[in-house]
């Protein structure tokens, strides 16, 4: 066992899709040497850089002061960013292929279905990783589990992890919710679990729920044995490679359309009032707004230790595992 060199990060994302230098989030960046916005007009790249400073306050989950505290921490992902599609994701195809490819992240097609995505369950992690451009030895590889080797890397692997809701006399006040979690076969992560919330129960509060836990489960449990089996292994104590090893990308597979749409399309237009409530830009109040505000405070906490939050919409039918331990929650 033994990590991989990291590489130097340059690249980061728009919530549009598109690059900029790492270091100084810039489309055309005279120190890092880099011009993503070449053939772009002068007025296009500024409105992009507006746009980007107006909308993406929270695209550093801290202040700039935090950053010596959490050195591993990486920026969230948000708007089109934060929508996992196969046939465009760089650590999939790999930077020559997917720079390439025209990217709508106002109006994406349908992603790939999960059996188009190569992954592979590790029995040491108890986690299914993605198959990427390095291929599956090289996602095998435990415990670094790479999919992307490359200069423009940010994340270099990604964990999958199914996870769904489900609720009896939904909306009603006998409702019973509950949550199923599926990390892979026979993983002690899986889970189960009756809706603790008080209030009445439904569908949509049972998924938020399942995402929620999921990325609790990641930071407390996942994460802190996943360092032990770094440090463990050769080149453990080289610092960089620990936190390029400790870096991740969690895709959240799930068949909500709700809950993707949501952390993808309209968190971006929604704000948090005085009261701690997110409204729309009408000014109503976000159905379930709790629930998407304790998600995006967990993806929050999650960048601050290198890891990202991306969420992947699959058919029903290639969510059976964590929808089984869902109704089998409230069975």
């Amino acid at each position: 066992m033994s990590l991989q060199p990291p590489p130097e990060q340059v690249v980061a994302y728009l919530p549009n899709g598109k690059e900029v230098c790492f270091d100084h989030h810039l489309r055309r960046c005279d120190i890092c040497c880099l011009d993503f916005a070449y053939g772009q007009s002068d007025d296009e790249d500024e409105l992009n850089r507006i746009d980007h400073q107006e909308r993406e306050v929270g695209f550093w989950s801290g202040d700039e002061s935090d950053e010596d505290d959490h050195p591993e921490r990486v920026f969230v992902l948000t708007g089109g960013t934060a929508r996992f599609m196969p046939q465009w994701d760089g650590q999939v195809l790999g930077p020559g292929n997917t720079f390439q490819i025209e990217k709508d992240y106002e109006n994406p097609p349908k992603p790939l279905p999960r059996s188009d995505v190569s992954t592979c369950y590790c029995a040491t992690c108890q986690l299914t990783w993605l198959v990427g451009e390095t291929g599956e030895a090289a996602a095998r590889s435990h415990p670094s589990h790479h999919s992307y080797t490359h200069i423009y890397a940010g994340t270099r692997r990604s964990l999958l992890v199914f996870t769904d809701g489900a609720c009896s006399g939904n909306g009603t006040p006998g409702a019973r919710g509950g949550l199923g979690i599926f990390f892979g076969p026979g993983s002690s992560f899986n889970l189960a679990e009756r809706l603790a919330n008080p209030g009445i129960q439904t569908s949509q509060k049972a998924e938020l729920a399942a995402v929620i836990r999921a990325l609790e489960i990641i930071r407390s449990d996942i994460l802190p044995r996943r360092r032990i089996m770094v440090t463990g292994a050769e080149g453990g104590r080289n610092r960089d490679a620990v936190s390029d090893a400790m870096g991740l990308r969690v895709v959240i597979a799930t068949d909500s359309s709700y809950i993707v749409e949501g952390m993808c399309r309209h968190f971006l237009n929604w704000k948090e009032n005085e009261q701690g409530v997110l409204v729309n830009k009408a000014g109503k109040v976000v159905e379930n707004s709790e629930g998407f505000l304790r998600l995006k405070n967990e993806v929050n906490k999650l960048s601050m230790v290198g890891v990202q939050v991306a969420y992947y919409l699959v058919p029903r039918t290639e969510n059976d595992d964590a929808d089984a331990l869902a109704k089998g929650s409230i069975a």
